[in-house]
C-alpha cells in the first residue's frame, strides 16, 4: 500500500510537471502572434518576415483542403503515441495539428527531452486555443516550399493573391504542399503538384466540403503559377 500511494504521488508530481510547469516553453504571448485580429507580419527565422492572418482571412476552402489533406495524418513520437491515449476526448484534427505546432515551436534538445517538450507544448496549446485557434496557429506557421511559410505568403509566393482569394484549385495545391513541399512543388514537379492537388479535391468532395460538379471543374483547372508581389491590397 505505502508503495502504491508513493507511485501514485510520484506520478501526480510527474503529470502536474508536464501539464502545468511551462517556463522553459514558449508563452502564449507569442502563439497569439499567429493567431491574430488582424493581419500583421512577423519575423519567422534570422532574416525572413512572414504575413499572418486571422481565421476569417484564410478563405473558403482553405481550412477544409488542409484537413481533408492532413487530416488522417499521425507523426506522433512513441512518447506522444502513449499519451495520447490519455487526451481520448480530444478532437483528432485538433490534437493532431497541436502536436505539429508544439513539434516546430517547442526547444531543441534529445529526442527524449524534446518529445516530452513537445507533449507539454501542445497541451498548453489544447488549454487555451480552440479547434479553429490552432488551425490558424498552424497555417500561419506552416512551410510551403520556396522558403515560404504561412498559406497568406505562400498564396502571394504561387499565384500572386491573398489566402483569402484562392480558388478551390489554388487552395487544395497548397494543401497538398504541407506533406511534402519539394517532392509536390508546382515549379520544380508541377505533374506531381497537379497529381497531389486533384487527389486533395477528391478527399474535400468524399468528405462533403465541396460538391462533385464544383471539384470536377477544380480538377480540369490549369496549374498557373504566378509571380509572387509583396504589394498586394
Amino acid at each position: 500500500m505505502i508503495a502504491g500511494g508513493v507511485s501514485l504521488v510520484a506520478a501526480g508530481v510527474v503529470c502536474g510537471w508536464l501539464f502545468f510547469y511551462t517556463a522553459d516553453l514558449p508563452s502564449i504571448a507569442e502563439l497569439n502572434r499567429y493567431n491574430p485580429a488582424v493581419a500583421s507580419e512577423i519575423k519567422i527565422g534570422a532574416n525572413s518576415l512572414t504575413h499572418v492572418v486571422p481565421n476569417d482571412l484564410l478563405g473558403k476552402y482553405l481550412l477544409s483542403a488542409v484537413v481533408a489533406a492532413e487530416g488522417q495524418a499521425d507523426s506522433r513520437g512513441p512518447i506522444r503515441a502513449t499519451i495520447a491515449s490519455l487526451l481520448s476526448d480530444v478532437q483528432p484534427h485538433a490534437q493532431m495539428y497541436s502536436w505539429q505546432v508544439a513539434r516546430g515551436l517547442a526547444p531543441k534538445g534529445d529526442s527524449i527531452r524534446r518529445q516530452i517538450d513537445e507533449l507539454r507544448l501542445a497541451e498548453q496549446i489544447r488549454r487555451h486555443f480552440n479547434q479553429r485557434q490552432v488551425l490558424t496557429i498552424y497555417l500561419n506557421r506552416v512551410y510551403l516550399g520556396e522558403n515560404t511559410y504561412g498559406v497568406e505568403d505562400a498564396s502571394r509566393r504561387y499565384f500572386g493573391k491573398h489566402a483569402f482569394d484562392l480558388s478551390l484549385d489554388e487552395a487544395a495545391l497548397l494543401a497538398g504542399l504541407i506533406r511534402s513541399p519539394s517532392r509536390d512543388s508546382p515549379i520544380l514537379h508541377p505533374e506531381r503538384a497537379v497529381e497531389r492537388r486533384n487527389w486533395v479535391i477528391d478527399q474535400m468532395t468524399t468528405q462533403g466540403s465541396v460538391a462533385r460538379e464544383e471539384s470536377e471543374h477544380a480538377k480540369a483547372a490549369p496549374l498557373i503559377v504566378k509571380q509572387t508581389t509583396d504589394n498586394l491590397r
